[in-house]
């Protein structure tokens, strides 16, 4: 899996990323827990953004750059 550049990682920061209206496209991860990713599946239907899915938390992690596990990711618009 190639790694990408103008990923945001982590929940919070996702969620305040659609909030803001800058997010493209969100990817998350297909172990993680259901009940968290509820809320950010109903934002991003709400704001038309698609919602991809990635093999795991670890493949996620590795994928944003980051040393640690990750349940979702965003792409920043224009990057």
């Amino acid at each position: 899996m190639q790694q990408e550049a103008g990923l945001v990682a982590g929940m919070r920061q996702v969620q305040r990323l659609i909030a803001a209206g800058r997010a493209s496209r969100v990817l998350v991860a297909e172990d993680a827990d259901e009940r968290m990713l509820k809320t950010l599946r109903a934002l991003c239907a709400e704001a038309d953004i698609p919602v991809e899915t990635c093999e795991s938390m670890e493949k996620l992690g590795r994928r944003c750059r980051i040393a640690v596990p990750c349940a979702a990711a965003a792409e920043k618009k224009g990057e």
